[in-house]
């Protein structure tokens, strides 16, 4: 055990030090108290790509690791490193604790990591072509399913060791929320009202809480704490690369930062450099289609085999059924009734809350058109995905709320 977690160690530290180089390299004007932050999940995301484009898992470990050597000797006294290290040490331990179980989990995200831990004796995207890996999803993300590769690479496959990748999404956030100017209290309160929505233990092993937490993190970078917009954008295509809903989000938050660009209705903020545009740019919006792209061509079958063929009929069905708008919308509400009260009211009471609202209403359109093309029983999809699917939204919510409410003065 002790050796697995001096491994990830090690990988956690290389990909915090390619971040930071990435980002003194093209974002030099980082704010400080940030530059950990950034670190990490450029770091995530480079990595990612690099895996997109070259799909062999072997090269990226051995890059993260020779990364993770020199950061250690390099940036000892770097004190967002000591910091990630820690927390992450915090959490290796816990996640020993309970095997991956759980349909979605074992049939979707983990068995995506099993093929890539196991991509030298059967390619991966040979694998995924199968005729039988139709029921996997094979064009969800793969930035969970990669970093849970990455941390069982270095020993056998196991129910265990896959859970490890949590660490890479959970740490970053507790960094963030360390380097926050914020009051002590107030950053206990974060940590709880994070988790005041999930309906799950947050190591339950799904994707769906890290993710929920990306998207609560960058909405809250984009309009409470501004003064670092990549930061806010780096946290939604992390969100974006661990699960389809991400994708929703971020589109929906690129759809809101457009409209206010064009109306004029946001509020002034520091303007990014040309480096901080190349790399938000590259890290948060190519992953997902480039992604798509690629696989569409390295595959031998359809991605989305049958969706489209049937989609003008399924739609044309719905529809015409008043039924089926009743039943999702019944659905939204029913999943987090308390949130819902509580969201149309600081729509009244908070004005600042008014432009990340539009966000979440967004994304909660984008889940009502998934719902309503979806190839399976609508029923049945409904019950088995909308408490988890809203989690991003009710998060997002909870956490702009609180800010709202009791973020008050800065520490300093």
């Amino acid at each position: 055990m002790f050796e697995v977690i001096l491994e990830n160690l090690i990988l956690i530290s290389g990909v915090f030090s390619t971040g930071s180089l990435i980002c003194r390299l093209l974002a030099p004007g980082t704010p400080q108290r940030l530059k950990g932050f950034l670190g990490l999940t450029s770091g995530i995301l480079f990595y990612y790509l690099s895996w997109i484009v070259f799909p062999f898992l072997q090269p990226v470990r051995w890059a993260a690791t020779g990364a993770g050597i020199a950061g250690i000797l390099f940036q000892i006294r770097n004190r967002d490193l000591l910091k990630t290290l820690f927390f992450s040490a915090l959490l290796l331990p816990l996640l020993f604790k309970n095997p991956v179980s759980g349909w979605d989990a074992d049939s979707i995200w983990y068995f995506h990591a099993k093929m890539i831990h196991w991509d030298r004796e059967f390619p991966f995207f040979e694998s995924l072509s199968r005729p039988g890996a139709g029921f996997s999803h094979p064009a969800y993300p793969k930035l969970f399913p990669l970093f849970s590769a990455l941390s069982a690479s270095g020993h056998p496959w196991n129910d265990h060791s896959p859970k490890l990748g949590f660490v890479f999404f959970y740490t970053p956030l507790l960094l963030l929320l360390s380097n926050l100017d914020l009051r002590i209290p107030v950053r206990i309160g974060i940590f709880i009202v994070s988790f005041l929505g999930m309906k799950y233990f947050p190591f339950a092993s799904l994707p769906e809480h890290p993710m929920a937490l990306w998207c609560a993190a960058g909405t809250a970078l984009l309009f409470v704490f501004e003064d670092e917009p990549a930061a806010g954008w780096l946290a939604l295509g992390i969100a974006a690369g661990i699960k389809a809903e991400g994708v929703i989000f971020l589109g929906s938050a690129l759809a809101i930062a457009a409209l206010s660009r064009f109306l004029k209705t946001a509020p002034s903020r520091i303007p990014l450099s040309r480096g901080s545009r190349i790399l938000t740019i590259a890290l948060c919006l190519l992953p997902t289609p480039l992604w798509l792209g690629l696989a569409r061509l390295r595959m031998t079958t359809p991605l989305s085999e049958g969706f489209l063929s049937s989609l003008p009929e399924r739609i044309g069905g719905r529809i015409s059924n008043p039924g089926v708008f009743f039943s999702i919308s019944r659905s939204f509400f029913q999943a987090d009734q308390f949130f819902w009260e509580l969201f149309l009211a600081s729509l009244v009471l908070f004005k600042p809350i008014r432009r990340p609202a539009l966000v979440l209403l967004g994304y909660f359109a984008g889940l009502y058109l998934v719902y309503l093309t979806t190839p399976y029983d609508l029923g049945w999809h409904l019950v088995t995905s909308i408490d988890r699917t809203v989690l991003p939204g009710v998060a997002s919510a909870y956490l702009l709320i609180y800010l709202n409410l009791f973020r008050g003065k800065p520490a300093s």
